[in-house]
Order: C-alpha cells, then sequence, then structure tokens
C-alpha cells in the first residue's frame, strides 16, 4: 500500500494520509462515537482485503441502515450456547452502568450493539480501519 501521510503535531492512533492507500477506501466519520481516534468529518480509511476479525480492533460493518464503523469485543455476556459471539462497541463508550446514566444525563451517550455469532459478523465485515484522512481546507480531498 502507498499513501501520502501528512505530518501533524497531535499524537493519533491511526495514521493520518493525505489520501487513502492504493486499494484501500473511506468512509466519513459522522459522529463522536470514535473520539478521539476517529472524529466527525474525518474520513476512516480501511482496508477492504483485511475482513479476518480480530478482538479489539475497528472495523467498517455493513448493518440494514448502511456501513457503520464498529470496535469488535469479545467482552460482555455472549448469546449462550456453544457458538461465539463478539459486541459492536464504541471506543468511547460508557465503562458502567453508572457511567452510562450520567452520560445519557449530560446529553448522547453511544452505546453497544450485540452480541451477535461471529460467524454471522464475519459476512458483515466490509474492511479493517488503517487509519485516517483529515478534512482538506475548503472541504477539498
Amino acid at each position: 500500500m502507498s499513501g501520502a501521510i501528512l505530518p501533524l503535531s497531535p499524537i493519533r492512533a491511526y495514521p493520518v494520509f493525505v489520501r487513502p492507500p492504493e486499494g484501500c477506501l473511506s468512509l466519513l466519520v459522522g459522529d463522536t462515537r470514535h473520539t478521539p481516534h476517529l472524529r466527525p468529518g474525518e474520513r476512516a480509511v480501511y482496508d477492504p482485503t483485511d475482513t479476518e476479525i480480530q478482538f479489539g480492533e475497528l472495523y467498517v460493518v455493513q448493518q440494514s441502515r448502511g456501513p457503520a464503523i464498529w470496535q469488535v469485543s469479545n467482552e460482555g455476556r455472549g448469546c449462550g450456547g456453544e457458538r461465539a459471539a463478539a459486541w459492536l462497541r464504541p471506543l468511547n463508550g460508557p465503562t458502567s452502568y453508572d457511567d452510562a446514566v450520567e452520560r445519557m444525563k449530560r446529553g448522547r451517550c453511544h452505546m453497544s450493539d450485540g452480541p451477535i455469532y461471529l460467524d454471522a459478523l464475519q459476512g458483515m465485515i466490509v474492511g479493517r480501519v488503517i487509519g485516517v484522512c483529515e478534512p482538506m481546507a475548503g472541504g477539498a480531498r
């Protein structure tokens, strides 16, 4: 993969690209569920060839309402039975019930989705998030 990376002073968890590397795509980040790693108005860069589930990673997941970015986690209660399951979580979601209640009192609180069986989730994975493209001056890309 080759894509120019922007030199930035603020520390970021993901590399910041000028444009997605060859073969990679991007998806507009529309909310704050993954801040500060992904911020509204940025474009999450993802690799559509990297779809093998690794717990803790961010993925673009095709859901009924369209593609969404989620961290795939194995933390939390499963579906029961013998099949492996995962949770789809925001990176900055609540850490406890009390934390969720406090966040809801202050405004928006991003919650998790799941559990979902791993074999079902695997077919929904569009690609793993590998970086970000920041909005350029004037909205140009």
